[in-house]
């Protein structure tokens, strides 16, 4: 039995329809073509390794699970193009049934690489931060302008008043 779902190209190429047979495959890939695929659920979607089957194709549990109990799903893919770029896609989908039985599963599928490429560029920023903010042998307190209302304070400003942290924050200054 085959199916067909959303494979999200690079920005500005429009959207894909590709048949997924058996196997899992991608028949139609994006310009440049697809150099590996992988899917998995959205609530798993950071730092997971791709999945594969014992014979290595890929699979699709999460979705044949939600089609075969005639429920919607929600998946991330990260597509590795075979330019080597790595692109994000997020689909939303369901399944299609004739007869009682799943025959096709139809969605709608989102480019999410700039989102996720955004997520990564915060992270990096907010770990930078961390580490020059706790990692100061300076006191650093930080308030808010308008009304000196404490909102944190590093190590080295809680062993200068020898006060824990969580009494610091929320006191004026």
């Amino acid at each position: 039995s085959s199916r067909s779902a959303s494979v999200p190209r690079p920005a500005g190429d429009g959207d894909a329809v590709g048949d997924r047979g058996d196997d899992d495959e991608v028949t139609s890939s994006p310009p440049g073509g697809v150099a590996e695929c992988t899917i998995m659920p959205s609530t798993e979607a950071s730092g997971v390794p791709p999945g594969r089957s014992a014979n290595g194709t890929r699979n699709w549990p999460r979705v044949r699970e939600a089609v075969e109990a005639r429920q919607p799903y929600l998946v991330e893919y990260r597509i590795h193009t075979a330019d080597g770029d790595l692109r994000w896609g997020l689909e939303r989908g369901g399944g299609v049934y004739a007869g009682g039985s799943p025959v096709a599963v139809e969605g709608v599928a989102m480019d999410i690489t700039e989102i996720k490429r955004t997520e990564q560029a915060l992270r990096e920023s907010r770990d930078q931060y961390t580490a020059l903010f706790e990692g100061s042998h300076e006191a650093v307190f930080v308030a808010e302008v308008d009304t000196g209302l404490l909102l944190d304070a590093n190590a080295a400003a809680v062993r200068l008043l020898g006060l824990p942290r969580e009494r610091l924050v929320g006191m004026h200054h």
